[in-house]
């Protein structure tokens, strides 16, 4: 249901079977033992590791549990209700904000799971339930959550005052299906958010105007969890019933803070583009190098010293789909960048 790697010691592994049957290995997996402190939780029973002391543990079940020594013994568990604990969330940045919720409701810890609040006013009633919680990894205050169901403009939603308020972030972009999972990628100034859905994952920034497709080459199925894996720069996704999958980060385009002024001197056309695009220095540029950067700045194309015929630089964008790209032109001395569409 739920695995995680104690990042101290990847011999220490928690994992979990139905219903909150909680287990630990010390060995790297060799041998278990069973730590749950309680038998009736969820189909997925939610818990999360601290992010500093990989010895505290949060787990809910209709009530919240905290272990400070590995499993070996946890509280009596607070903030009892009568539905189970579906989701749970810890503030990357303190581990004293906690976030648990059921299928309808919200609550706040800000004492590491001693005392809790409620913090569902706000937010969407009906038949829509909570699907997933994630935390801005530099901000304990702001999360987001997203949401199951088939109604259009309820996928996701924000807050930055640690749930007291709440604003509908779904916006534009994203498909009427249900939004399973929502992660926040670290150490990146845009309030990068990648969301799983039924149909794939998507992704959206604080530059864009919209949600962006963010699966190509991701198979057609459900995405029910996202994790950001930060030294390898990748972004993981568990699909039902076709494994896991991984892509390369979404990044900025590289070099646009260091466009000075608009290089009218390299014409980029046909815009729109059915495929073929040219790019044309004047005879005093030299070209070394021109990239393609899709509409979430994802870098899939490169070429260095690029053939110049008749001072003209021939692109073949036929393999990529339609949309918005952005295309870099460095030279000696100055790099230019212009967006074109591609419309095949």
């Amino acid at each position: 249901m739920e695995c995680i790697i104690d990042y101290t010691n990847a011999n220490i592994i928690y994992g979990e079977l139905y219903y909150g049957d909680l287990n630990k290995s010390t060995t790297g997996g060799g041998n278990w033992s069973s730590i749950a402190p309680d038998n009736d939780g969820a189909w997925v029973t939610p818990y999360v590791m601290h992010p500093s002391n990989p010895n505290t543990l949060y787990i809910g079940y209709r009530r919240i549990y905290k272990t400070t020594n590995g499993g070996s013994s946890w509280n009596g568990g607070t903030n009892a209700i009568s539905e189970w604990y579906r989701s749970m969330a810890v503030a990357p940045s303190n581990g004293n904000y906690v976030y648990a919720a059921t299928l309808t409701a919200i609550y706040r810890s800000t004492d590491g799971a001693q005392t809790w609040t409620n913090i569902s006013t706000g937010l969407p009633t009906g038949s829509n339930a909570i699907t997933y919680i994630t935390v801005k990894y530099d901000d304990p205050q702001t999360l987001w959550i997203t949401y199951s169901g088939y109604a259009s403009t309820l996928k996701v939603y924000k807050s930055t005052n640690a749930g007291g308020s709440w604003t509908n972030a779904t916006g534009t972009g994203l498909p009427n299906v249900p939004a399973n999972c929502i992660v926040n990628e670290p150490n990146n100034g845009m309030e990068a958010l990648y969301v799983g859905t039924d149909l794939g994952v998507f992704y959206r920034n604080n530059t864009l105007n919209s949600w962006v497709p963010f699966m190509s080459g991701l198979p057609n199925v459900p995405v029910d969890e996202l994790e950001v894996q930060v030294s390898a720069g990748k972004l993981r996704a568990a699909t039902y019933g076709r494994g896991i999958w991984q892509s390369d980060l979404a990044v900025g385009i590289v070099g646009t803070n260091e466009i000075t002024k608009e290089d009218k001197t390299v014409l980029v056309y046909p815009n729109p583009s059915n495929g073929t695009l040219f790019v044309q220095p004047d005879t005093k540029s030299e070209i070394e190098v021109v990239e393609l950067y899709d509409v979430v700045g994802k870098k899939v194309m490169e070429i260095k010293n690029p053939v110049v015929s008749g001072n003209i630089i021939q692109l073949d964008l036929s393999k990529f789909r339609n949309g918005v790209y952005s295309v870099a032109i460095t030279g000696h001395t100055e790099k230019t960048i212009q967006k074109i569409s591609l419309l095949k």
